[in-house]
């Protein structure tokens, strides 16, 4: 017959065996949708599987900014292309720093909004309803930057101007793409949430105002 459970461990219940750190990151990438990160019912991932997520986005929006200038820049040997390499290698800074800028200052406005909504979520789970969106966006930015990257040598081939035409069309195209399904997954998952998260509108607005002012931050320190 088998041992019967000691009546100790009936009171006290070992703890749950701990989350691997990484175990957030590869759910989200797998299924970049947003639900490894806010589940239903408002249940947020944890602070560390948060900030992954969102530097995998950054590293995924970087790899597809540098693709994109690849194919946009003529770089060469020459002064004219030295001073394009330089001048993408400053705008790439500035939009990593418009990007964390951005995310900071738009926060703030988020949970004050939650707040005097008189919602149920926590200052964790606003972050993690403010964080969906765009780690999302920089997901599907790291997935399409091969697809960029493999055209970027095309650009200047063919007819004048045709190819970088055409290039900056499939840029665009994929970043809209990228954009688009970033907010479609921060008002779903808030909605999913109910009642702890700020609320579908509030966090499409924050998605959008975090988008405009990293484009106008960017555009200054440049």
């Amino acid at each position: 017959m088998p041992p019967s459970p000691s009546p100790v461990l009936a009171l006290h219940p070992p703890p749950a065996p701990a989350t691997a750190p990484g175990a957030g990151l590869r759910g989200h990438l797998a299924c970049p949708d947003g639900s490894a990160l806010v589940g239903d019912g408002g249940h947020a991932a944890e602070p560390v599987a948060l900030a992954a997520a969102l530097g995998a986005a950054v590293v995924g929006g970087g790899s597809w900014l540098v693709a994109a200038v690849l194919g946009l820049l003529p770089l060469g040997l020459d002064p004219a292309g030295a001073t394009a390499a330089g001048d993408a290698a400053r705008g790439l800074g500035a939009a990593l720093g418009g990007v964390l800028l951005a995310g900071l200052l738009t926060l703030p406005p988020l949970v004050l909004l939650s707040t005097l909504g008189r919602r149920e979520g926590s200052l964790h789970q606003v972050v993690a309803a403010a964080t969906v969106g765009p780690a999302v966006c920089g997901a599907w930015l790291g997935a399409t930057a091969p697809v960029v990257l493999l055209y970027a040598p095309t650009a200047h081939g063919g007819e004048p101007g045709e190819g970088v035409a055409t290039f900056l069309l499939l840029v665009l195209a994929l970043g809209l793409l990228a954009f688009v399904q970033g907010g479609v997954a921060a008002v779903r998952r808030a909605r999913r949430a109910g009642a702890a998260s700020p609320g579908a509108a509030a966090v499409l607005v924050h998605y959008l105002l975090t988008t405009w002012t990293a484009l106008v931050l960017t555009l200054h320190l440049a």
